[in-house]
């Protein structure tokens, strides 16, 4: 009888720490699932790239900015003007990962155009996503910081073209749709690695939780 018992103990503890080994491997699973998925997707996505009508208005109009200095342009100048070809030449259905890397293709095109090599890599891409949505943004290098720029909504008209530097020094691009990164690009590149906030909330259970989300929420609105 003793024996028996001693058994069943032994059973029962042998499957309590086969079961706290699934849940952590499974726990560690979800976790670093998150980032790898989301790591591959972005540097798909990478491949979406500006309208060729924008890249033949940097290659061909050497005035696009009028009586602005090349040399004075600084990154956000930059990215000013190409958000506004972005915007300029945008077609309906077009989201976030379309205007972002849009914006960073012209800006590359830009920089290049006017030999601004000091500018090439003061820029990256940013992706974030939660339980509801993801995001795609810029961000630029100033002064040791990495600030950000939202591509999404261009506030401007080519008023901007003529008072560049004013425009910039408004920053209406300086508020984010999203708070949370999970991958940035290396600078001045479109190759995407995962940050420490990857690793952070759900993992990868978020996202089949928010598509459920979203997809409640649209039936609810109707």
């Amino acid at each position: 009888m003793p024996t028996r018992s001693k058994n069943m103990e032994n059973k029962i503890k042998s499957l309590a720490k086969k079961t706290g080994k699934f849940v952590v491997y499974a726990a560690l699973i979800n976790q670093l699932a998150k980032p790898t998925f989301l790591t591959t997707s972005a540097n798909f996505i990478s491949i979406l790239g500006s309208k060729e009508s924008a890249k033949k208005e940097v290659k061909y109009n050497p005035l696009l900015y009028k009586n602005v200095l090349s040399d004075s342009l600084s990154t956000l100048d930059y990215l000013n003007l190409s958000s506004y070809l972005t915007h300029k030449h945008i077609e309906e259905g077009e989201v976030c990962r379309h205007t972002a890397n849009s914006t960073f293709e012209l800006f590359q095109k830009f920089i290049e155009r006017d030999k601004r090599n000091d500018l090439e890599n003061k820029i990256r891409l940013g992706v974030g996503t939660n339980y509801r949505t993801g995001h795609m943004w810029i961000e630029y290098h100033k002064e040791g910081k990495w600030l950000p720029y939202e591509t999404t909504n261009f506030v401007g008209d080519e008023i901007l073209i003529r008072s560049l530097k004013k425009y910039s020094k408004e920053n209406k691009h300086s508020k984010l749709n999203l708070d949370h990164k999970d991958l940035e690009t290396f600078p001045g590149t479109k190759i995407y690695y995962p940050t420490l906030g990857s690793l952070l909330g759900f993992g990868l259970a978020e996202i089949p939780y928010g598509m459920l989300n979203n997809a409640i929420g649209k039936i609810l609105e109707k």
